[in-house]
């Protein structure tokens, strides 16, 4: 009996920390793996004028963009969500995605995956506003 406690004891750590175990999410570019809804957490730009600065654009948004949500479908859907506290010109609309190795299009706008990891979406593009060039940097969570 008292050989019995022991291994029982070992039995179940071993349930216990192989149950537990996360699953391993896909890191793999893929429209299966990218698809879900995000939730913007960071977006700067940078551009030659500011040389080495980089402009916070998200700490220019207003309280109630912070936490809409941008859902990609498998489909090549995607739906614009005003989530949380709403605007006063809710932000809600649908439009299309596509993805090409890192490139995603997003309703005709282009930019590259720097980083997914499961969870964190990273992105750039670049643009010109007033005959100044851009880099814009997005960091999206996903949230499901």
């Amino acid at each position: 009996m008292n050989q019995l406690k022991p291994v029982s004891l070992i039995l179940f750590a071993a349930l216990f920390f192989t149950a537990c175990k996360k699953e391993k999410t896909s890191t793999e570019i893929t429209k299966e793996n990218i698809s879900g809804t995000y939730v913007l957490k960071a977006a700067t730009a940078t551009t030659a004028l500011t040389g080495s600065q980089t402009l916070n654009l998200y700490d220019m948004m207003l309280p109630c963009e912070k936490d809409d949500q941008v859902t990609l479908k498998t489909d090549f859907t995607v739906l614009y969500t005003d989530a949380g506290t709403k605007c006063e010109e809710p932000g809600d609309d649908t439009g299309t995605w596509n993805l090409a190795g890192n490139i995603i299009t997003l309703d005709g706008e282009t930019a590259t995956i720097e980083k997914f990891d499961g969870t964190t979406l990273v992105i750039t593009s670049e643009g010109v506003e007033n005959g100044i060039s851009f880099k814009y940097t997005s960091t999206f969570t996903k949230q499901r």
